[in-house]
């Protein structure tokens, strides 16, 4: 797949959290390659109160860890991250500390020229220390733009902007999962391109199956179901699903998924025919998704969610369900398998379409588009882009070689010249 090489992975998640695109990429390749995920630090405070519950030595926190999770998986815990993470002093001698780690694990485990793999805007360092064969970086979001940096944060945005800037500008290849990202990063690295996700067709069409049985909550909740499925969070238009909600009292709408921290979703359980599941298990979602009538993203359309490009919508397709969506740019290139509504009236208006308009053949036209968009399709878009970025670049080293040879070639052709000269 990768000429035998090793991955190193640098993520900007931890490979217990949330399972999202990384995982699906990462847990594939490691069916034929031996992949270090490096989970993402963890700040000082939050690390000792968590080695404190779980009574992991100073020594650790300090040093980081290592573990074996599978026959090819690593997963590997970096140093404790030093606190205000922002200024300057403090960013580099994180990205020295990561730096220093992830190169020692590579260098125990015997992984030699991996593949690099980042999906950290703070890892320019890594990219730097590690002799790569290829690196590359993977973007699924405009990271500074999002609600962490913005809110009256703007010396967090300058300062993840730089950090990005010197991340693009340093590895071999940029990979984003929207054009409008693509577009938005390519003049910092040429040689950047578009590779949108993919999805699970196998699994998530078990939601149209008849021997998957709805997941037992369901049980409560009158149809029809208006469902969203992922992590919820400022993305969320919720003043248009309050709208939705309070218009179509006939409609359950139902999101399942974590909620995050500090969101306030008040407003939301105040409603009698809004109910929030809390997150399910990737393995048990299609039983979530199978007694939703119509799916959907109601995400607000700003700076942050223009460059997105949702996983959920394949996952959606793939389940066979008719999908309606604020207009994300990205989310024009499905074309008439996901409704695009602005404002309130119009996604209303599109959910009641899709009601009354939706039979099996739409549903396995759906289903069928979405298995043109696998995984393991996307996977060999990706290593093909890999593999073409390891051509140039030996092209390129060998040409600095011979450039540098044909310099020391001229160089000592004219101390030839002088010493002859000088006898003369």
């Amino acid at each position: 797949m990768l000429a035998d090489r090793d991955i190193v992975c640098v993520a900007g998640v931890a490979w217990d959290s949330y399972w999202l695109s990384l995982h699906q990429y990462m847990s594939r390749l490691a069916g034929a390659h031996r992949v270090l995920f490096v989970n993402r630090p963890v700040a000082l405070p939050s690390a000792v109160a968590r080695g404190a519950r779980r009574g992991a030595k100073a020594r650790t926190i300090a040093r980081g860890s290592v573990r074996r999770v599978d026959e090819r998986l690593y997963v590997a815990d970096p140093p404790a991250a030093l606190p205000l993470r922002f200024e300057r002093p403090v960013t580099a001698a994180n990205q020295a500390l990561r730096a220093s780690f992830v190169a020692r694990v590579a260098r125990d485990l015997g992984f030699e020229k991996p593949l690099l793999w980042v999906h950290d805007l703070d890892a320019a360092g890594v990219v730097e220390r590690l002799d790569a064969w290829v690196s590359l970086c993977w973007l699924t979001d405009d990271h500074p733009t999002g609600p962490a940096f913005r809110a009256n944060r703007t010396n967090r945005v300058a300062a993840m902007r730089a950090r990005e800037r010197e991340l693009l500008r340093s590895v071999d290849l940029v990979l984003t999962t929207s054009p409008q990202l693509r577009d938005a990063k390519a003049s910092f690295n040429s040689n950047s391109h578009c590779v949108p996700h993919g999805v699970d067709t196998g699994h998530f069409a078990r939601a149209a199956s008849p021997e998957t049985r709805p997941a037992p909550p369901f049980r409560a909740i009158r149809e029809p179901i208006i469902g969203f499925v992922g992590q919820i969070n400022e993305r969320l238009d919720r003043e248009l699903v309050t709208i939705l909600a309070r218009a179509h009292p006939e409609w359950s709408i139902v999101f399942v998924g974590p909620v995050l921290r500090d969101l306030d979703v008040g407003p939301l359980r105040a409603l009698a025919n809004v109910h929030l599941l809390g997150p399910a298990n990737l393995d048990r979602l299609p039983e979530f998704v199978k007694p939703m009538a119509v799916c959907t993203v109601p995400f607000l359309v700003n700076e942050h969610t223009r460059t997105m490009n949702p996983l959920k919508v394949l996952e959606y397709l793939a389940a066979g369900k008719p999908v309606v969506a604020t207009p994300l740019p990205a989310l024009r290139a499905y074309g008439r398998h996901v409704a695009l509504a602005r404002g309130p009236k119009e996604f209303a208006a599109a959910v009641e379409q899709a009601l009354a308009e939706d039979g099996e053949v739409q549903r396995r036209a759906r289903a069928e588009f979405a298995g043109r968009h696998s995984w393991e399709l996307r996977l060999e878009e990706i290593c093909g882009l890999v593999h073409m970025t390891a051509a140039l670049k030996g092209v390129a080293t060998r040409d600095r070689d011979a450039s540098k040879g044909s310099n020391r070639v001229s160089r000592n052709a004219g101390r030839s010249k002088r010493s002859v000269g000088g006898r003369t």
